[in-house]
């Protein structure tokens, strides 16, 4: 109940924002990880991925969003990207203004906890984030 929170809401801001969303989610009833944790990190990809389509023409605006319960638990959200996206040492996006990057280190601090693997990409102007519990 708490990630389809997550999801409705979000999902509902990007559609108020003229983002488009194409969403693929199947979870199992009972997951691996406290529940509460894992909707934080999709609510903090999902709030990255809708201030970066605003940043875009409303007719490029897309967020992409993949969650599998099977084998194992896979995210991935991807959305356009017309900006220059750094990367630290360890692969993490880095932030280019001040007060912004806490959604990013929330994320990987809850991978490190959880033993879960994250890795944040930039391809052909999309901006990806898979994680795998």
């Amino acid at each position: 109940p708490v990630l389809d929170a997550v999801f409705s809401s979000y999902f509902d801001q990007a559609h108020n924002q003229g983002i488009s969303v194409e969403a693929r989610i199947s979870l199992p009833d009972k997951l691996p990880v406290n529940e509460g944790e894992l909707a934080i990190v999709v609510a903090n990809a999902l709030e990255n991925a809708i201030h970066a389509n605003l940043a875009l023409p409303p007719e490029l605006r897309s967020i992409h969003c993949k969650m599998l319960g099977t084998p194992s638990i896979m995210l991935e959200l991807s959305n356009p990207c017309t900006g220059a996206v750094f990367f630290d040492s360890e692969g993490l996006p880095v932030a280019q203004r001040e007060g912004h990057g806490l959604g990013v280190q929330s994320i990987s601090a809850f991978c490190r906890k959880n033993g879960a693997v994250c890795h944040f990409d930039l391809t052909d102007d999309w901006f990806r984030l898979r994680l795998v519990l």
